[in-house]
């Protein structure tokens, strides 16, 4: 199991068994824009946030897709793949309201 600076054992143990590289965590956590929803913080990668001579890289096209859930503090809890993963959690961050849900009688 690796272990991830800043990580929890949670997220040791997913990212080997979904086979996250280690470089491809680090630059996700290095270049992606934060999504905040659900008492955590969300990380995925878009092309548009990297600099240019990385966007084309095979480590940019690994970067696809993953995202990487972390503690408000900074501590990596998850992660997983999902296709169109940056829709997703904007699809996500949209269907989430501050206002409690009205349940019909």
């Amino acid at each position: 199991m690796r272990i991830h600076a800043g990580a929890g054992r949670h997220f040791d143990l997913r990212s080997a068994q979904r086979h996250l590289p280690e470089t491809v965590y680090d630059l996700i956590v290095a270049w992606a824009r934060p999504v905040h929803g659900a008492g955590a913080v969300f990380l995925t990668l878009r092309e548009v946030d990297l600099p240019r001579d990385l966007r084309s890289s095979a480590l940019a096209r690994q970067a696809r897709g993953w995202i990487v859930v972390q503690s408000r503090d900074g501590i990596a809890l998850t992660c997983y793949r999902r296709a169109h993963a940056t829709a997703f959690l904007r699809r996500r961050k949209a269907g989430r309201s501050d206002q409690p849900r009205r349940i019909a009688a």
